[in-house]
């Protein structure tokens, strides 16, 4: 007798292209999107993907301690490394400090690697059909693939202070990993905090400039720019993958 045939049905995503744009530019708080990217091939990203797509390019680091300070530590305050992925997964995979490579001075145990805010139209360059590979259409942005979105790849710990964007709309999709992001009210006074900014006068003003701005963490809305859309992929790893 033979086996019952199962048929799967299709995935659908949840909303139109349209749809999910009126949700985007209404917003005023953080959403996630679920089953809306399950086709983008930009999902096979993974950072040893990347490594082997990239074939050896050189990409600018930032280095922070793991350790907890009483201050943020803000990007002019970190210290940089150019290496490659490579290079990147060889010291994330390891539990003792390298012998040698650009990052052989930093135990991993110590310390987190951040590449953040890298172009992918500059990464791939070279390689522009993978522009394709992301979809920001499919959010009701035509037009708007990889060539327009930002590459962040970080080891665990990785890390950027609190901040206010003020600009058009964020969209995140994450590929690898997972990050963490603080409600901007817990964020600020965190912040305040840990900047010794003991003065009420000054929190409440650093909680009136955020109620005005509207803004969130995943999706920032800025009422005068709603034709302008900031993509970017993050991948985290941790100390294995």
């Amino acid at each position: 007798m033979a086996s019952p045939c199962i048929r799967l049905k299709p995935q659908v995503k949840p909303f139109t292209p349209e749809e999910a744009k009126e949700i985007v530019m209404t917003l005023q708080k953080p959403v996630v999107f679920s089953n809306m990217t399950f086709d983008w091939p930009v999902l096979r990203w993974n950072v040893t993907h990347l490594a082997s797509l990239l074939a050896g390019k050189k990409i600018v680091f930032r280095i922070g301690r793991k350790d907890t300070a009483t201050a943020p530590l803000f990007e002019t305050e970190c210290a940089y490394a150019e290496a490659t992925l490579d290079d990147f997964l060889a010291w994330n995979g390891r539990q003792q400090p390298c012998p040698s490579g650009p990052f052989s001075s930093y135990d991993l145990c110590k310390y987190w690697m951040y590449a953040d805010y890298k172009y992918i139209d500059r990464l791939f360059e070279d390689k522009p059909e993978h522009f394709q590979d992301i979809k920001w259409s499919d959010f009701g942005f035509p037009g708007r693939s990889g060539k327009e979105s930002t590459l962040w790849i970080g080891s665990t710990g990785a890390n950027t202070p609190c901040h206010l964007d003020s600009y058009g709309c964020n969209l995140v999709l994450q590929v690898q990993g997972r990050r963490n992001i603080l409600n901007t009210w817990v964020a600020i006074l965190f912040q305040a905090f840990l900047l010794k900014l003991h003065s009420v006068l000054i929190l409440i003003i650093l909680m009136w400039i955020l109620a005005v701005c509207s803004a969130c963490c995943i999706i920032s809305i800025d009422q005068q720019e709603h034709g302008s859309l900031y993509p970017f992929i993050i991948l985290f790893l941790g100390q294995t993958f």
